[in-house]
């Protein structure tokens, strides 16, 4: 709840702390912005774990402190009495697309086979949203196809990722193919590829894509699909029929 006065008078008359109740104070303060002061709770810890690194790794994350998050993520490399878990990967990765260092993606995503981490679920989905980020869509792509059992996200990301690089057609042609797969889409897929359609200039496209979220998936549009077609119908003059839509 943000209350982080209360959380700290409970937390100070605590007989014991655990290392589960220094990171909830970590957390907490760094999720309210105060990461300065959530790094001092992380200092004074008497004793911490792979968790409570990934609260303070998180908390940098979120306040946008990305070279401090790979900073820690490497000290949690660096001590050999943490052992890096998936959490601490999907924020470094996350860290890395941010600030659109690929080098550093790379070591993350080796660092990952060598623990035995391989591109499924959310792991994959950072992994292509790193890649397309730092501008590397071809090893997207390459970990998009090695993942085995693909779910929705993954498409999306793959979708985004091509969308990010200007690359309108790929985008559409994937969006085919999880029809063709009967792969149902959700709000972002739509979003993405309309983001897609509107830059590459894709005016039909664009329009069956959002003729496909009413008519075929009977999904409701949100603000931000229509605020995707205005911008396509800009983009390619037809401004009165943006107005009226």
């Amino acid at each position: 709840s943000g209350k982080m006065r209360m959380a700290q008078m409970l937390f100070d008359t605590m007989p014991r702390r655990d290392v589960a109740s220094w990171a909830i104070m970590i957390d907490g303060y760094a999720k309210t912005g105060s990461v300065d002061v959530a790094r001092g709770f992380f200092d004074d810890m008497p004793v911490r774990d792979v968790i409570s690194c990934n609260a303070m790794m998180a908390g940098y994350l979120r306040n946008g402190s990305y070279v401090e998050a790979l900073k820690m993520y490497h000290d949690v490399l660096n001590n050999s009495d943490f052992e890096p878990d998936k959490t601490t990967f999907l924020i470094a990765l996350s860290a890395a697309a941010h600030l659109g260092n690929i080098n550093e993606g790379v070591t993350i995503h080796s660092h990952m086979k060598n623990n035995g981490l391989f591109a499924a679920g959310k792991l994959g989905v950072a992994l292509i949203d790193m890649y397309a980020k730092c501008g590397d869509i071809d090893c997207a792509l390459s970990v998009f196809e090695d993942i085995k059992e693909k779910s929705v996200d993954h498409w999306n990301a793959m979708i985004g990722g091509l969308a990010i690089n200007g690359l309108g057609e790929l985008a559409f042609d994937m969006f085919m193919e999880m029809e063709r797969r009967c792969i149902e889409p959700d709000d972002i897929t739509f979003i993405a590829l309309l983001n897609a359609c509107g830059h590459a200039g894709m005016l039909k496209e664009g329009i069956i894509c959002f003729e496909i979220l009413r008519r075929v998936h009977n999904m409701d549009p949100k603000l931000q699909h229509y605020g995707c077609i205005v911008d396509i119908l800009s983009r390619a003059g037809h401004i009165e029929e943006a107005r009226t839509f």
